[in-house]
């Protein structure tokens, strides 16, 4: 593991239990395809969003250090830490070093393949758990945990209740979490805290889980059912990983990636989140602030593509049929993004009652770019068909005429501005990036068609495929700048062209 310096908590007020801003790099993330949690390299969980990535986050310390809520779990006086995923998992390992002794922190979401059923979309189970196990390696460990839930981004403060020593639940609103500790609970600060000492070859074990406000009845839970979950979990991520088929240069690297894009994924209709989170800016201070909790068209395919080459077309497969699903009906009506399970009304708001990343504001929940029109989405729902079919899948003729009516679109109107890959809000204009995956949808459409057989007015589509790339080259090129620009007209440089 890299080590790094532990610089100890900052003297700030949630209640008396606050915690400072952390560099984004020092968060790891751990999932289970249905939602996910960041979790810092001090041992605290600063983000977390169950049973959805895009559920009100249940800890959102990262966005308000004051009100977001977190759950922290370590060794007091900690000198020395370091980091590393359980090889061919998303299992991830903390270790901490003290005066005292040494120790490592295992976080993981539980998952388990569903017993009765076949691979594909539907094949994950999970009991929306996050656990956490600290063992001591070596002499002693003075351990301290505080949980302090906070539902709806912060904005609600729960009702704290233990049922025994070693279990409570936090209700607030429709939402609660029960929480388990193998150690002595007590109720503090509307959360729950625990102190104690384990020694070398001893264990300390944590769960919070999601369920509805309205349920009373957690699961009970034990150190011997928490190994189980955890060997369950390893198990699942380890079969996954043996499925890659890249074994080149930097593998372990590559497969990481793989790993991630997995995590970020969900399980029950396959599509693909952005990000696990939302309102971490662009600039630190500044405004771009945009919820990624969604699934951008552009954004699944390109991840997916590198999936499937890497031989993940289970992947591929499932974000075929959840893009088929989500964007059917009429082809002026497709969006630039999605919700995980194909919702199309994504209305943005902002919730002022939090600071943001660093005082970063505002912190946003939805994306308001659902409604842009950005020509670049039609190249990329057509490159994805062609994707899926690279790699063994049928076209089947339903999907052909969504697909047909897809590229009858693109011939209408490829010659329109848009607000373009980069989402803009000051008006639209004729991007490069734009009209080139234009070019890519009339391409992918005339490949098929003439490969497969399938019907179409392939003349029409290479004519319009000529004269898109007769315009890029002419009116996108910059003899000044000798090169591609951003947009007709302007010399800015635009990384989505290279």
């Amino acid at each position: 593991m890299a080590v790094t310096r532990y610089a100890g908590p900052a003297n700030k007020s949630f209640g008396s239990y606050s915690l400072p801003y952390k560099p984004i790099e020092q968060y790891g993330l751990i999932g289970d395809m249905h939602g996910s949690a960041l979790v810092g390299n001090d041992g605290s969980i600063d983000w977390c969003c169950i049973p959805r990535f895009d559920s009100p986050a249940v800890f959102s310390c990262v966005l308000d250090a004051e009100k977001g809520g977190y759950f922290k779990l370590a060794p007091a006086n900690v000198t020395e830490t370091g980091r590393r995923y359980r090889p061919d998992t998303n299992i991830l390992e903390t270790s901490f070093t003290t005066s005292t002794g040494s120790g490592t922190l295992t976080d993981f979401m539980t998952v388990h393949r569903h017993s009765v059923m076949p691979h594909g979309p539907l094949e994950i189970a999970t009991d929306q758990r996050v656990v956490r196990i600290l063992e001591c390696t070596e002499g002693r460990l003075d351990f301290e945990l505080d949980c302090y839930p906070r539902f709806d981004y912060g904005t609600i403060v729960p009702h704290a209740t233990l049922s025994n020593p070693n279990t409570g639940m936090a209700h607030g609103g429709s939402e609660a979490v029960s929480f388990y500790c193998s150690d002595r609970l007590t109720v503090v600060n509307d959360g729950f805290r625990s102190r104690g000492a384990i020694f070398e070859g001893e264990e300390l074990y944590a769960t919070v889980s999601y369920q509805p406000s309205f349920s009373h009845h957690s699961q009970p839970l034990n150190p011997e059912g928490l190994e189980q979950e955890l060997a369950d979990t390893a198990a699942f991520w380890e079969e996954w990983s043996s499925r890659c088929t890249f074994k080149g240069q930097h593998h372990e690297a590559v497969l990481r990636s793989a790993l991630t894009l997995k995590a970020l994924t969900y399980a029950p209709s396959g599509g693909l989140v952005a990000a696990p989170t939302t309102s971490l800016p662009e600039i630190t201070g500044g405004s771009r602030n945009w919820d990624y909790r969604y699934t951008w068209i552009r954004d699944a395919t390109f991840a997916l593509y590198a999936l499937s080459i890497i031989g993940y077309t289970g992947e591929a497969s499932a974000f075929k049929d959840w893009l088929e699903w989500s964007t059917s009906g009429r082809a002026h009506d497709l969006q630039v993004m999605y919700g995980l399970g194909g919702e199309r009304r994504l209305t943005e708001i902002e919730v002022p009652e939090l600071d943001g990343y660093k005082g970063s504001k505002p912190v946003r929940i939805g994306n308001g770019a659902y409604s842009q029109f950005q020509l670049d989405i039609y190249g990329e729902i057509m490159d994805s068909a062609h994707i899926f079919r690279k790699f063994g899948g049928i076209i089947d003729p339903e999907y052909w005429e969504h697909l047909r009516r897809v590229v009858t679109f693109v011939t209408a109107h490829w010659q329109k501005p848009d607000e373009g890959i980069w989402e803009t809000r000051n008006g639209r204009e004729h991007f490069v990036f734009s009209k080139v995956m234009c070019w890519v949808a009339m391409d992918r459409a005339i490949n098929a068609a003439r490969s497969m057989g399938l019907p179409g007015d392939v003349d029409t589509w290479e004519r319009v495929r000529d004269e898109i790339w007769d315009e890029v080259v002419t009116k996108g090129y910059s003899e000044e700048r000798r090169s591609f620009v951003q947009s007709y007209g302007s010399n800015n440089l635009d990384a989505s062209v290279l």
